[in-house]
């Protein structure tokens, strides 16, 4: 009261019949706009100001009030924002900002806001970090910046497409399937993986053979960075050559080898039999003085044409 002291008379008084009061309530809400006293009226209200202080043209502000700054960085005061001492003012952030501290700005006897207005926005960036993927280096990340993305090792790029930012600071495409693992194929010839193998770069996998074949090798084969296996998948399995067909031909060259041998004897047996026989008639002759004619046994060894043993064979003749 001291330093308003036409507030310590009594300037008139009012007297209504019931509960009602037929005055506006405007000067409940920020002090009527005015910038010293508000005098509310059955109509609106009536702003005032300290003896001997006019009020200027506007009828809101006394001379002598200071006014906070009306320009703010990245940001712009509310239009119902009167900028004079003890005023609340709030704000909004410019396009691609937004706000990074209190809700309001007080505005001081001094003439200025009761905060640093430069922070009150910050920009928006989008996201730095990717899931499998990294950022070029001259990414901004600010709103509708393109960028482009390298994948990490061991993955390969799922789009060919670059990166947008919005002016929400989210980007334009799902950033978990930029980059796709990179695995080595499912497929063998002749051969099967192992359950466990994933096929990803530098796994070590094991396999099996399918029926009818044996492996040719015993090492695991690796997948490597570029996706391919560090061995020929074509050869890893041999075909079986069943082994009783192996026996079985041995046996029949054995047989074949006897079947002639014993043949070839029988021959030369018979021959000497022959001969043998011969020899006892012509003795037999000399002895009871009949003479016999000398026969003449001609004797003849054929090769034959053919491969087999039996094939060769004799001729005697007499």
């Amino acid at each position: 009261m001291s330093q308003h002291p036409e507030l310590g008379r009594l300037d008139g008084m009012d007297i209504y019949a019931d509960d009602s009061i037929d005055v506006s309530p405007i000067c409940s809400i920020n002090n009527g706009r005015c910038s010293t006293f508000c005098f509310p009226t059955p109509s609106g209200r009536t702003c005032g100001c300290q003896d001997n202080v006019q009020l200027q043209s506007d009828q809101l502000t006394c001379e002598g009030v200071k006014f906070c700054p009306s320009s703010l960085e990245n940001a712009v005061l509310s239009p119902d924002c009167l900028r004079r001492s003890g005023d609340s003012c709030s704000y909004f952030c410019a396009q691609g900002y937004v706000s990074s501290t209190i809700e309001k700005l007080l505005c001081t006897t001094e003439g200025v806001w009761n905060t640093d207005t430069t922070k009150l926005c910050s920009m928006i960036l989008c996201p730095s970090s990717l899931e499998n993927a990294v950022l070029s280096p001259d990414c901004l990340r600010r709103p509708r910046d393109s960028c482009s993305f390298s994948c990490a090792q061991g993955y390969e790029p799922s789009t060919k497409d670059k990166l947008l930012c919005t002016t929400e600071g989210v980007w334009n495409k799902n950033t978990t399937i930029l980059c796709s693992i990179i695995l080595c194929p499912s497929s063998l010839e002749n051969a099967v993986f192992s359950p466990d193998c994933l096929r990803r770069p530098g796994d070590s996998c094991s396999f099996s053979c399918a029926q009818g074949y044996e492996p040719s090798t015993k090492d695991k084969l690796l997948c490597t960075t570029e996706g391919v296996w560090n061995k020929n998948t074509t050869i890893l399995c041999s075909k079986i050559i069943p082994k009783q067909n192996k026996e079985g031909n041995a046996e029949s060259k054995i047989s074949l080898y006897v079947g002639g041998a014993v043949g070839g004897l029988i021959v030369i047996i018979i021959v000497v039999v022959a001969i043998i026989f011969l020899l006892k008639r012509r003795n037999s002759g000399r002895e009871t003085g009949v003479e016999y004619e000398q026969p003449v046994a001609n004797f003849n060894l054929s090769n034959g044409d053919g491969p087999k043993p039996e094939d060769h064979y004799c001729t005697l003749s007499f």
